[in-house]
């Protein structure tokens, strides 16, 4: 992201007019009460994405995208790996959980969490994004044209050499 956009889209996304949907509020319930889905509520990262440690290429990541980040659980363990770590999502309650996951840590400044629907486009430059982690979150994606618009704005972010990390059912 370019200097000064950080403001306009915070602006944007934290904007009350937001655009409310059934789902939105589905997760924002979710994330409030904890109730259906037992990582809403974990601490861990994903043991997944612990597992992919490995063949994932920290070294060569700046930055990466946390897509749907949830609770930010996520974020937090690549911020502490020495990454820079946007994390987006649209329900405004997963966002405050996580912008409170982030405010505990040691590594506040590394994260940046943004509250926008990914499936109407990304708030991030072409070709910037070293890894993006999409952990459970397109698996919700029912429609296929709104699976295939998710899938080229995540190639559009990511960088010639970046990583896709994917878990999903």
């Amino acid at each position: 992201m370019t200097e000064g956009q950080d403001e306009t889209v915070n602006q944007a996304y934290d904007s009350p007019d937001f655009p409310e949907s059934a789902s939105r509020i589905y997760w924002d319930r979710e994330y409030a009460q904890h109730t259906a889905i037992p990582s809403s509520g974990r601490d861990d990262p994903s043991k997944a994405l612990i597992a992919a440690q490995a063949e994932l290429d920290y070294e060569s990541v700046d930055v990466a995208v946390d897509v749907g980040c949830g609770n930010g659980r996520n974020a937090v363990y690549l911020a502490d790996k020495g990454i820079d770590v946007i994390a987006i999502d649209f329900s405004t309650e997963a966002v405050a959980r996580t912008r409170e996951r982030v405010a505990q840590s040691t590594i506040s400044g590394s994260v940046e969490v943004l509250l926008a629907d990914v499936t109407d486009g990304c708030p991030v430059t072409d070709d910037s994004i070293d890894l993006i982690i999409d952990s459970y979150f397109s698996c919700h994606l029912i429609e296929e044209s709104v699976l295939q618009d998710y899938f080229a704005e995540v190639y559009r972010m990511l960088s010639p050499s970046g990583q896709l990390y994917w878990s999903g059912l």
